[in-house]
């Protein structure tokens, strides 16, 4: 979401060490033995949307404009 602004120089990175924590998302719905076409098509589309979520790269670091030490009050 964040990338292209990164990416343009509309947005710096200031904690490009820092990498959030996995959060687990889960899909609960009611055990049946005929599980719906729509709720197994749902499943499966948030089961593939979040591992690209996992899987991407973070943005590539760039360097952003010279700024001015700030000074603490």
């Amino acid at each position: 979401m964040a990338a292209p602004h990164i990416a343009s120089g509309a947005l710096v990175e200031v904690m490009q060490d820092w990498k959030h924590p996995a959060i687990p998302i889960h899909v609960v719905y009611p055990p049946n033995r005929h599980l719906s076409a729509r709720v197994r098509a749902f499943v499966e589309w948030a089961a593939e949307v979040f591992a690209k979520v996992d899987a991407a790269p973070a943005a590539p670091a760039k360097a952003g404009p010279a700024r001015a030490p700030v000074e603490a009050a």
